[in-house]
């Protein structure tokens, strides 16, 4: 919290850097990690650092890396 001027700000916000999801465009995601969102509709994670990067999950639980 920042008491200049005294107005509330948030130096950390709780909303992530995606809002849809890079590959179905759902709004129906989550962080799973620092930089780390999962989607549920499509069940792909991704992370969103310098470059994008998919990961398409198995039944199994195995990921595996989507090149795009």
């Amino acid at each position: 919290m920042d008491k200049r001027k005294g107005k509330y700000t948030n130096r950390h916000p709780t909303h992530s850097r995606f809002t849809h999801c890079p590959v179905c465009h759902s709004r129906a995601i989550g962080s799973v990690g620092r930089n780390h969102y999962y989607c549920a509709d499509c069940c792909c994670e991704f992370n969103g650092k310098q470059d994008l990067k998919i990961y398409a999950l198995d039944r199994d639980g195995v990921s595996q890396r989507i090149v795009i």
